[in-house]
């Protein structure tokens, strides 16, 4: 009988331990869950704070770019609405105010135009329209501001064969449209390489035919410029030009709306 007494208390005692480790074991289990789902929420966070990071940059980058666009904006329209006449095409005579709304239709144009080639040669839209502006303001009298991008662009891409960066060049460019270019500076030396000399230009900006002769003489260099465009820093300068671009577009919604 004690025998069999001692038995139930052992199979009792084996019972309450299995139980016992049982409830530590799923106990533990649950302690590893609960970590690896701490772990993975603080992984979460972590990647959404850097998300958000990024994301603000990219708006704060965005909006930065708008407000480098509006200021080329209006320095084009003003520039274009400095060298305009009162009197449009078909004889009307315009007011202040038109003036300048059509000048701002006529920059808005230009600027997507110096967009491209800013992005076409990897340079800076900022660098790429001081350059223009520089250049177009002292030549205005050779013809339109269209005539004038079509010049430009063909030194654009000139300056590109030759290795020339346009934030370079952008304080010679009035040099360039007169034919005054010194022959020691950055411009001088761009000159040289595509074999453009003072004479030519002074007598072509004398006879009202600069435009054209910037676009005739350096029209070779277009097709070169295309043998340079695979190299990887004009690559990298293009997507980089590229990805400003972008990043002014996504964010010009939330740009305007700070401005009201």
């Amino acid at each position: 009988m004690a025998t069999s007494n001692i038995n139930v208390k052992i199979s009792a005692t084996d019972n309450a331990t299995a139980q016992v480790t049982a409830v530590s074991n799923s106990i533990s289990a649950l302690n590893v869950k609960i970590l690896n789902m701490a772990q993975g929420l603080q992984v979460f966070n972590l990647g959404w704070e850097l998300l958000g990071q990024k994301l603000k940059n990219f708006a704060t980058a965005g909006i930065g770019a708008n407000a480098v666009l509006e200021s080329l904006q209006t320095k084009l329209t003003g520039l274009i609405s400095a060298n305009s006449a009162n009197v449009t095409s078909t004889g009307e005579i315009i007011n202040a105010q038109q003036k300048w709304q059509l000048s701002s239709e006529v920059a808005s144009e230009a600027l997507e135009r110096l967009k491209s080639i800013a992005t076409a040669t990897g340079n800076q839209i900022s660098s790429t329209t001081d350059a223009f502006t520089m250049f177009y303001a002292t030549a205005n009298d050779q013809g339109s501001a269209t005539d004038a991008l079509d010049a430009f662009n063909a030194i654009a891409l000139a300056a590109q064969v030759a290795g020339k960066d346009m934030a370079s060049l952008v304080p010679m460019f009035d040099s360039l449209a007169t034919g005054t270019v010194l022959a020691g500076s950055e411009m001088g030396s761009f000159m040289k390489i595509v074999g453009l000399t003072n004479e030519e230009l002074k007598l072509a900006n004398q006879n009202g035919t600069l435009f054209a002769t910037l676009q005739q003489r350096l029209a070779e260099f277009g097709s070169v410029a295309s043998l340079s465009a695979g190299t990887y820093e004009m690559e990298l300068n293009k997507l980089k030009s590229t990805l400003t671009s972008l990043g002014s577009e996504a964010s010009k919604p939330v740009f305007d709306s700070l401005k009201n």
